[in-house]
C-alpha cells in the first residue's frame, strides 16, 4: 500500500505539492445512499450514467491531481439482465492534445469481498493498493476509469472472478466515461483495457466481448501494448493468458505474462 501511494504520488508530484491534510469522514458504500441502484434499473442502453457526483481521490493523506467523479451506470449481469455496477472516472489534470484524450478502462485485482472494499470507496479514502499503476496512465495525460464490479459497492454479492459479468462491467464502465459530460471524453475515442490479477480475467473477457470486428492478439509474453492508436477502437492489455481448448485464466507477474489484443474497425 504505502508503495502504491508513493509510485503515485512521485509520477504526479509537481502537481500534488501542498495538497495534504485529514479530510472529512467518507462512508462507506453501505452507508452512502449514491450506491443503492434505481429500482427497477431504467430501461437504458447498458454503458448509460445513472448518477455521478465529482469526488476527490488521494494516494494516502495526498490529494491526487485530477478531476475524478463517481458514477453508477448500467451494465448487464451473467444471465443478461440489467444491473447498475458503481465506479470512479479519472482524468488527467493536463491539457491533451493530438486527437481525442485516451481512455483506458482499468479492471483492478482482488480487493476483498465487502462493500468497503470497492475501490471507489478505497481511492478515495487513499488506501487503493493500484493506484500507482493507475498513476502511470494519468501521468501520460489519459483518462481511467475503474469498475467496482458487481455487487462491489453497489449492494449484493461480489461476482468473484465472474468473466461474462466482470468483463461486461468493464467495457460498460468505458461507455459510461465516455458518456458522462463533465469528463469531456470523445465516445469515438480511442480505448484500452487493463487489468491486474483477478482484473486480468475482467480484461481478457472484455477482449472477447467488445464490439469490434477484426481483432489481433499477441502472445502471451509480448509486452504490454502501447498507447491505443486513433484507428484502434479497443486494445485490451491483461495479467491474463489463454491454454488451447481453455477460458481465459488469471496469472500473476506483469508484465511477463501479459497478453495484448488490439481490435479496429473494418
Amino acid at each position: 500500500m504505502l508503495v502504491a501511494a508513493a509510485a503515485a504520488v512521485a509520477l504526479l508530484a509537481p502537481q500534488a505539492a501542498g495538497q495534504t491534510g485529514l479530510h472529512e469522514p467518507i462512508p462507506a458504500p453501505q452507508h452512502d445512499p449514491f450506491y443503492s441502484p434505481p429500482d427497477p434499473i431504467p430501461d437504458v442502453a447498458a454503458g448509460t450514467v445513472l448518477r455521478s457526483r465529482p469526488v476527490t481521490v488521494r494516494a494516502l493523506a495526498v490529494t491526487v491531481p485530477v478531476r475524478s467523479w463517481l458514477m453508477l451506470y448500467r451494465s448487464t449481469d451473467t444471465h443478461g439482465e440489467p444491473e447498475a455496477v458503481s465506479g470512479t472516472v479519472l482524468v488527467a489534470d493536463t491539457p491533451w492534445t493530438g486527437g481525442p484524450r485516451p481512455l483506458v478502462t482499468y479492471a483492478v485485482g482482488s480487493h476483498g469481498l465487502g462493500p468497503q472494499c470497492a475501490p471507489s470507496y478505497q481511492m478515495r479514502q487513499g488506501q487503493d493498493p493500484e493506484l500507482g499503476l493507475i498513476s502511470l496512465a494519468l501521468s501520460r495525460g489519459w483518462a481511467v476509469v475503474v469498475t467496482d464490479y458487481e455487487g462491489s459497492g453497489t449492494p449484493g454479492p461480489h461476482t468473484y472472478a465472474a468473466g461474462h459479468t466482470t468483463g461486461q462491467a468493464v467495457l460498460d464502465a468505458a461507455r459510461a466515461a465516455q458518456r458522462l459530460p463533465q469528463a469531456g471524453l470523445d465516445p469515438a475515442g480511442p480505448v484500452g483495457v487493463w487489468g491486474y490479477s483477478e482484473g486480468g480475467i475482467g480484461a481478457s473477457w472484455a477482449g472477447e466481448l467488445a464490439p469490434p470486428t477484426r481483432r489481433s492478439c499477441g502472445s502471451p509474453a509480448s509486452p504490454p501494448a502501447g498507447p491505443p492508436p486513433t484507428s484502434n477502437r479497443w486494445s485490451a492489455t491483461s495479467t491474463a493468458a489463454r491454454s488451447p481448448g481453455s477460458p481465459w485464466q488469471a496469472r500473476s507477474g506483469w508484465p511477463p505474462h501479459t497478453r495484448a489484443c488490439r481490435s479496429a474497425r473494418s
